[in-house]
């Protein structure tokens, strides 16, 4: 743009000159010629300058076209990775969606289920307030008795054994005079026995009831030592049903309560 002004001024310089007088025209037309020397001069620098200012940008433009084109690669790995994250992401959402609708469906069954234990224990509960009631209104009995030997020495009568020391006779069913029990209640019974002898003799004895031996029990001693035996039964026996001792042989005692006779009722 300098460049053409500068032509300009010369132009008009020319016309000035030419309009002039001689003398003068000479003098003006060296110094014109020397400016266009120094314009060519110019212009061939501009030009160079010019040219490489062309180079210097289309080298930068190259760059830049290299630099979008490499950010443009990016940028379709970078779109591809983000249809893929979005695929993944859409498969997932699927699988969440059913797993809470399988979670939603558990959480029904467990509170089905809850439900259930809670009537259950509801019911439980009734029925145990109800089977305490009952139990509460059950009263069993208290029948027991315990009763030892008052003799000291040898005894040689068989038949029933009377043991006439009651210790205990709660409900007063066991005959101290007899020897004989009689059962107050239809129920379940437990009775035990034990009988001592010494000096090489024989022990045997049993737990009879009506007609039947409920259990029996055999020993002999060796020595002159005391020793004894014992047998211990549970039986089922009607009201008034009776149970005694029957002694068949030896039986030997000293005060001390050795041989004695003990039952109870244990459920009616």
């Amino acid at each position: 743009m300098k460049f053409l002004l500068s032509i300009l001024v010369i132009i008009d310089n020319l016309n000035v000159l030419l309009a002039s007088n001689d003398n003068c025209r000479e003098n003006d037309l060296n110094a014109l010629m020397v400016r266009l020397r120094q314009l060519r001069t110019d212009f061939a620098n501009l030009e160079i300058q010019h040219a490489e200012q062309i180079n210097a940008t289309q080298a930068e433009i190259g760059v830049l076209k290299e630099a979008n084109d490499n950010q443009e690669t990016e940028l379709k790995k970078l779109r591809q990775e983000i249809n893929k994250t979005s695929s993944e992401i859409g498969v997932l959402k699927e699988a969440n969606d059913t797993q809470e609708k399988e979670l939603e469906k558990l959480r029904q069954e467990i509170n089905k289920t809850s439900s259930k234990i809670n009537t259950l224990n509801r019911t439980q509960e009734t029925e145990l307030i109800e089977l305490r009631k009952e139990i509460a209104t059950i009263k069993v009995p208290i029948v027991g008795f315990n009763a030892h030997l008052s003799t000291s020495g040898k005894v040689n009568k068989p038949g029933t054994v009377v043991f006439d020391v009651v210790i205990t006779n709660q409900g007063a069913d066991y005959n101290s005079s007899t020897g004989i029990f009689a059962a107050p209640y239809t129920g379940l019974y437990f009775f035990s026995v034990q009988l001592c002898n010494k000096e090489n003799t024989h022990t045997y004895y049993g737990i009879h009831q009506k007609s039947r031996i409920l259990a029996r029990s055999y020993g002999y001693n060796y020595n002159s030592s005391w020793e004894c035996s014992s047998v211990s039964i549970i039986a089922m026996l009607n009201k008034a049903e009776q149970v005694w001792v029957n002694n068949y042989d030896t039986i030997y005692d000293d005060y001390h309560g050795k041989n004695y006779f003990s039952g109870s009722l244990l459920n009616k």
